[in-house]
């Protein structure tokens, strides 16, 4: 099984963490992908006017390492609050002519497009979930319209990855609709979310059956999101009990590749002196 990670610089920053020297970290770790989120809102920094400096930065350092990139791109990207929206822009809005999101899809394929370490985009996050302040999600039809968009502009033919909250795949029924655009469906998995003051609840479907439903799947499947860290990233509770304990119940599901979710707040524990998480990351990585 294939190993990465999410790195979002976006949050990064919200921890006081230097993004870059954080990205050369994790670079050196040697993993197979590492999922990097185009944030509309910092790039549109007002209308049709592009910035797209950051990433630059931080794709050019990943292909100088030839490390593998998945690249997100869309309205939803990882991290909260799950839409970035340039603000002179309404969602509701977009639902009726999404030409500007068109426009802004169209901008990020042609600007990253030589970047041959883009190993696949990564089309919205979790778009039929409900999420965010508003917990909104993007309708099926415009998905659809999002994907042409991205394949049109996608001269190097990536692959498309489609991702869902594997917790509830029983409740929503997204898998199948996603299955129908995707090349690739990336399952996010977090085995403690807090269900009441002193319980918590993990996903709908028992490992048993994910293993199954990734077995018989017409496409390869992910886990685009393991949880190690816990929900809402108390950083004093990062234990390397839950690293290690989800690490082992992954590998039984037999998904093609798992993307750890929580390495910022590995380099948040590593810049303050405490690098236990870090170093069981890079154990992780040389023994796979």
């Amino acid at each position: 099984m294939k190993q990465g990670l999410t790195f979002s610089h976006r949050y990064l920053e919200e921890l006081k963490i230097p993004v870059l020297p954080a990205f050369q970290d994790v670079l050196s770790l040697g993993v197979e992908y590492v999922r990097l989120c185009v944030y509309w809102d910092e790039i549109e920094t007002n209308p049709e006017e592009y910035d797209f400096a950051q990433m630059h930065k931080l794709l050019t350092m990943a292909k100088e390492r030839g490390q593998k990139v998945i690249l997100t791109v869309g309205m939803k990207a990882p991290r909260w609050p799950e839409f970035h929206i340039p603000e002179f822009y309404r969602f509701a809005a977009i639902k009726r002519n999404p030409q500007v999101l068109f426009n802004f899809l169209e901008r990020v394929l042609l600007e990253f497009g030589e970047y041959t370490n883009i190993f696949a985009y990564q089309v919205e996050n979790e778009p039929l979930d409900p999420s965010g302040p508003q917990f909104l999600d993007i309708p099926l039809s415009l998905l659809k319209l999002e994907v042409e968009q991205v394949r049109r502009f996608n001269k190097q033919k990536k692959p498309i990855l489609l991702t869902l909250w594997g917790n509830k795949l029983v409740e929503r029924g997204n898998l199948a609709p996603l299955l129908e655009l995707a090349d690739i469906i990336g399952l996010d998995l977090y085995y403690k979310v807090p269900n009441g003051k002193s319980s918590f609840a993990g996903p709908d479907l028992a490992d048993e059956k994910i293993k199954a439903l990734i077995a018989n799947s017409p496409k390869p499947v992910w886990i685009t999101e393991l949880q190690t860290c816990p929900w809402k990233g108390n950083p004093h509770k990062l234990t390397t009990e839950l690293f290690v304990e989800n690490q082992k119940r992954v590998q039984i599901l037999g998904a093609e590749a798992v993307l750890w979710w929580g390495a910022e707040r590995w380099l948040e524990r590593k810049e303050h002196g405490n690098p236990q998480l870090w170093n069981l990351a890079k154990k992780f990585v040389t023994s796979s």
